[in-house]
């Protein structure tokens, strides 16, 4: 079944992403010191977002609110587009280095205006990564997985230009 892309962050200046890492040091039975370090939760936060009454991720966010459902129904998969990085031969030619990932919607406060929900969130990221490439086409937007972590010379970062967001988060969800 083919994929759609519903893009969040209208009216947000800002989505920062929070990584938590758990840390353990000690002495071993040698007296010798040492320090572990694992991967913790991660999470966006989406705070204030405005989308149409009528997008699906709206119509999905919505059903959470009015139904009270319980966080494990809350996952949805989304795509994570960065914009600033190009897989390909060069930064020209590439396509956007992209991830798929499932996310739990942890929802804040809502309210809703004539065509708009107004919504804040957390991201609680609960997946693996699926790595690959966003692009558009004439068809429409798509993302296309790949079955390794991209190498060093195939990655391409464009000069900075402050003027563009750095990435995009899309609601990915299937087509009727």
């Amino acid at each position: 079944m083919a994929k759609l892309y519903e893009a969040i962050g209208k009216k947000i200046e800002d989505m920062p992403q929070s990584q938590s890492y758990e840390s353990t040091t000690g002495r071993d039975v040698l007296g010798d010191p040492f320090a572990t370090a694992t991967k913790g939760e991660s999470s966006t936060a989406v705070n204030p977002i405005t989308v149409n009454k009528n997008s699906v991720f709206a119509k999905a966010v919505n059903r959470i609110i009015l139904f009270d459902l319980e966080l494990s129904d809350l996952e949805f998969d989304f795509v994570v587009e960065h914009r600033y990085l190009r897989i390909g031969v060069d930064y020209d030619t590439g396509k956007s280095f992209a991830y798929r990932q499932k996310g739990t919607w942890v929802p804040g406060d809502y309210g809703t205006g004539n065509q708009s929900l107004d919504l804040s969130g957390t991201i609680q990221w609960t997946g693996e990564k699926t790595f690959g490439t966003f692009d558009k086409d004439a068809v429409g937007e798509k993302f296309v997985a790949s079955s390794a972590v991209p190498d060093d010379s195939d990655m391409h970062y464009k000069d900075g230009d402050a003027s563009r967001s750095e990435f995009r988060l899309y609601y990915e969800y299937d087509a009727a």
